[in-house]
């Protein structure tokens, strides 16, 4: 708002069908194919595994971890890859710029909770939601798959 500029400047648009219709097939992508590979390539590369936040995690009651995962989907997709990637690709000149840089932050951020693993972990799974982002600018369709992918998968941990 003090920016005076419109929600459409940073992704935010009237849904369509096809906002549906992408966010599940990042659904898919994020769930049967980026999550089985990023957990190989931690144990390939011998980084630290999740298991501490997991175990952090497992305390908390399943309604808790659901409102996590559609909460952190949502904001870290307004902040991160609306925001974020749009600010920065107009200060640097270049949105592709402004992704990568916007991505490598979202990564850092989660080194707290959940270690170098989960940064590496991070970086591989956003770097989809970066991509499609940069690509249809449908940042509603981004936040409704990293919603759902967070919370199926805080959902499969919960004790």
């Amino acid at each position: 708002m003090w920016e005076r500029l419109p929600l459409t400047s940073i992704g935010l648009k009237s849904p369509k069908l096809e906002t549906l219709v992408w966010g599940l097939v990042m659904v898919g992508l994020q769930l049967y194919i980026v999550t089985p590979i990023g957990t190989d390539l931690i144990t390939l590369l011998n980084l630290p595994s999740l298991n501490t936040g997991i175990d952090k995690l497992q305390a908390f009651p399943k309604g808790y971890l659901l409102l996590l995962g559609i909460v952190s989907g949502c904001v870290e997709e307004l902040f991160y890859r609306g925001y974020a990637t749009e600010r920065l690709g107009a200060l640097t000149g270049k949105i592709e710029l402004g992704g990568c840089l916007a991505l490598i932050a979202f990564a850092l951020s989660h080194l707290p909770f959940w270690g170098l693993g989960g940064v590496f972990f991070t970086l591989f799974g956003g770097s989809i939601f970066t991509v499609f982002y940069l690509w249809r600018r449908d940042l509603l369709a981004n936040m409704m798959a990293h919603a759902a992918v967070a919370s199926i998968q805080l959902l499969s941990i919960s004790g």
